[in-house]
């Protein structure tokens, strides 16, 4: 994942919470104060199943004075190490103090079997869409651990990876095994 994206100040706006319960574990995190780049939260974690919906409660904040700014949370469902426009599961503008923001989603149904990352980033004076790989002054950028379960389980599959070839005996060859991966 992007590592030089997040504030350069510790100074005013900054994530103030974040709940997410999913299936097994629950993340919570209260901000303040913030840190420089991205805070690496990923101690914490939540099993999210595919299929199923889910909620999150963020509250986007300050801790220092009140700019307007805009948030947003992205979940790396593909498990690519990039956030992609449509791994974005809402977003948020106003100036805080604000009320608790909640995201309702879906975990998609052809995820892979894995520990991926949700990344929220919150920045002051910012536009929407953000770029989660972005450096700004002030705000926050928080990585959490989501274990994605339900999807597509690859681990005992022969011939996932490089290591693990396939052998055809004979020609032609025809698949037994879930391949849509």
């Amino acid at each position: 994942y992007c590592q030089s994206a997040g504030p350069t100040s510790l100074d005013d706006s900054n994530v103030q919470s974040v709940n997410l319960t999913g299936d097994v574990g629950i993340i919570s995190f209260t901000g303040c104060p913030g840190e420089l780049g991205i805070q690496d939260l990923t101690n914490q974690s939540t099993t999210l199943t595919a299929g199923n919906s889910y909620s999150i409660d963020i509250q986007f904040g300050t801790c220092g004075g009140n700019f307007a700014g805009v948030g947003e949370v992205w979940i790396d469902f593909n498990g690519d190490q990039t956030f992609d426009v449509n791994e974005s599961i809402g977003n948020w503008s106003g100036t805080p103090p604000t009320v608790i923001s909640t995201f309702n989603f879906t975990v998609p149904l052809d995820i892979t079997n894995n520990s991926t990352v949700m990344r929220v980033t919150q920045h002051e004076s910012g536009t929407l869409p953000l770029n989660p790989c972005e450096s700004f002054t002030w705000g926050s950028t928080m990585d959490f651990t989501i274990n994605l379960t339900g999807g597509i389980d690859c681990s005992s599959y022969i011939g996932n990876n490089i290591d693990e070839p396939i052998i055809v005996a004979s020609l032609p060859y025809s698949e037994t095994n879930n391949n849509s991966i």
